[in-house]
């Protein structure tokens, strides 16, 4: 099959092109709020589909949410003249190589079952169950060798933060983390009006992707602060 150069509306951030440009197969992406990281998931989705022929998945915790979210970002950066056949209504994009792009919810988990993926995106997985990735998607990437990237920003110590842990160690994992503090994407006085009028705990959380904050409304979190420290 004739390889197909596809030219789109995207110019891809320091940050987005050096998880681009990584060739291992699981990939798990810590972004701080505002950082284009759906923007990213979604172009990957985009140059895979015409790279290699197949069926790929974006994933988020909910339908309403897939829709919400990223429906038109899809829109946006789709080449549309490639494009076979487009239907809204179900979320998914036909292209004329014969690859299929398809957004899904996993609180409807069973939708996902029976397909063959070769390229899977979760949003937000901080949000979502483990066993979706473990039980339904992964048996599925066994005959394709399909890959999979998780996005998202922390939540607190849950199946986020155990797959960007353990994925320092794994063989044909990568892991990759955006703070705000480092990125550039936002300005220092903007930072400075989020930080001023969030929680520290919050602020943390949402803008410099820390994995150990308390529990929000905990009766001694600063202390446990302190002692985390």
């Amino acid at each position: 099959m004739a390889v197909i150069t596809v030219t789109i509306l995207y110019s891809p951030r320091a940050w987005q092109r050096k998880v681009h440009d990584s060739d291992v197969r699981f990939r798990v992406v810590v972004c701080h709020r505002r950082s284009g990281k759906t923007v990213l998931a979604i172009n990957e989705l985009i140059r895979a589909a015409f790279r290699k022929t197949g069926r790929y998945a974006y994933i988020a915790p909910s339908y309403k949410m897939a829709k919400g979210i990223a429906w038109d970002l899809f829109k946006k950066y789709v080449p549309w003249d490639l494009v076979e056949k487009a239907n809204e209504s179900e979320l998914s994009v036909r292209f004329k190589n014969g690859s299929l792009l398809e957004l899904y919810g996993s609180e409807n988990e069973q939708t996902l079952r029976g397909r063959e993926f070769h390229g899977v995106v979760f949003d937000e997985y901080a949000q979502q169950g483990h066993n979706v990735f473990t039980e339904i998607i992964l048996p599925t990437l066994a005959t394709t060798m399909g890959w999979v990237m998780w996005i998202g920003t922390p939540q607190g110590r849950n199946q986020f933060w155990e797959i960007y842990d353990k994925a320092y160690a794994r063989k044909g994992w990568g892991r990759f983390m955006l703070r705000a503090s480092e990125s550039g994407l936002i300005s220092a006085e903007e930072l400075a009006i989020q930080q001023a009028n969030m929680d520290e705990a919050e602020y943390l959380q949402e803008f410099e992707c820390a994995f150990d904050v308390p529990v929000k409304g905990a009766v001694f979190k600063a202390e446990w602060q302190r002692l985390k420290e």
